[in-house]
């Protein structure tokens, strides 16, 4: 008779059928619906300790049962981010509450645009001067040049008598009115950079000034939540705050 041989379970195929459920049973569960937009919610509760505060926020939440994603903004600077806990009501269930912060900037402004435009316009001119006195200054490495060619030549033309006095005296006066010229275009470049630069720094710091507050943190807590039925509900968002107190009004 021949011997009935016992299968023996294959390991791999029965871990890939258990996987199976467990992977839909874990996306299923990490769903979540993204509420539109982030809410502020309404403060109805403040309890005042010694240094800090606690503060209950109430959300109105509306739409479909589900899971959902509530993004409640807004939150104050001194908030302690660990200590956010949210309550629902009986439509609601709360499965997780989270702390974040993002950086958020405004667009800018037209006063901010038309300072750009005078900034970029005051850099250009004194790049311009800039190149302007680079300029001058090889026009007198010039002039050197040529008072050095000029003097030893009419040394020894003078002193072959053949010396061309009134050449001389043109190439000595076209040198001296040009050293006259490049010094006096010198100190007006000099007083238009300075001018330029102090320009420059003010329209820095008036730029400065309007665009102190353009780039903020906002302080958001993300509340995951499971609603049983659909219309309205309610969630309660607690948290601490630090820096706080109190004194009498009377």
């Amino acid at each position: 008779m021949e011997r009935l041989k016992r299968k023996e379970p294959n390991m791999n195929s029965l871990l890939n059928r258990a996987a199976v459920p467990l992977l839909l049973v874990l996306v299923a569960c990490g769903r979540f619906s993204l509420a539109a937009e982030p809410i502020t919610g309404k403060v109805t509760h403040v309890t005042l300790y010694r240094g800090q505060a606690q503060v209950t926020r109430l959300a109105a939440i509306d739409g479909a049962a589900g899971r959902l994603e509530v993004v409640v903004s807004n939150l104050p600077e001194q908030i302690v981010p660990n200590s956010l806990f949210a309550e629902g009501d009986d439509n609601v269930e709360i499965r997780a509450v989270r702390f974040r912060t993002r950086a958020v900037g405004e667009e800018p402004r037209e006063e901010v645009r038309a300072l750009d435009v005078q900034l970029r316009d005051t850099q250009r001119q004194i790049e311009l001067a800039q190149k302007r006195q680079a300029l001058l200054g090889k026009r007198t490495e010039y002039l050197a040049k040529l008072e050095g060619f000029v003097a030893p030549t009419a040394q020894t033309d003078l002193a072959k008598g053949v010396l061309d006095a009134e050449a001389l005296e043109r190439i000595t006066t076209f040198a001296f009115d040009q050293h006259e010229t490049i010094a006096k275009e010198e100190v007006e470049l000099a007083k238009q950079l300075q001018e330029l630069a102090e320009q420059l720094e003010l329209l820095n710091r008036q730029r400065a000034e309007i665009t102190a507050g353009a780039s903020q943190t906002i302080r958001e807590a993300v509340m995951f939540l499971q609603k049983h039925a659909e219309g309205p509900a309610e969630v309660r968002l607690n948290y601490l705050v630090n820096s706080c107190g109190w004194s009498p009004s009377y």
